[in-house]
C-alpha cells in the first residue's frame, strides 16, 4: 500500500495512554469492526483483556504482564472495537493502545 495506509503513519488512529484499574474500561466506544488492536502494559500490574464484553457477562481471558505487549487483527464483523476491555485483577497500572478500523 502506499505510505498513508502504514498504521504507525496514521496519528489521527493513535489512542495514546490510559491509566488502568480494576474497574473495567472500553478502549473506544467505535462500534466498527477491529481491523487491528495493539496494546502495551507499561506498568509492572498485570492487566487483563476481554473480547467480549468484558463484565457484562463476557469473560477476561487474556493476561498481559508488566512491560509485555499484544496486538491481534480483527477478522469479519465478529469483533468490534467497543468488545475490547481492559482492566487489572488488582492495583493500577497504565497501558499503551492503537486500534484501526
Amino acid at each position: 500500500g502506499s505510505q498513508s495506509d502504514v498504521w504507525e503513519l496514521k496519528g489521527e488512529t493513535w489512542s495514546g495512554e490510559l491509566s488502568i484499574s480494576t474497574t473495567q474500561l472500553q478502549l473506544s466506544a467505535d462500534t466498527s469492526d477491529l481491523q487491528f488492536c495493539y496494546i502495551k502494559n507499561l506498568g509492572s500490574t498485570a492487566v487483563i483483556i476481554s473480547l467480549d464484553g468484558g463484565d457484562s457477562g463476557g469473560t477476561y481471558p487474556l493476561k498481559l504482564s508488566g512491560g509485555a505487549s499484544t496486538m491481534f487483527r480483527g477478522y469479519s464483523t465478529n469483533l468490534k472495537i467497543n468488545e475490547v476491555l481492559v482492566k487489572t485483577a488488582s492495583g493500577t497500572s497504565t497501558i499503551e493502545h492503537f486500534s484501526e478500523t
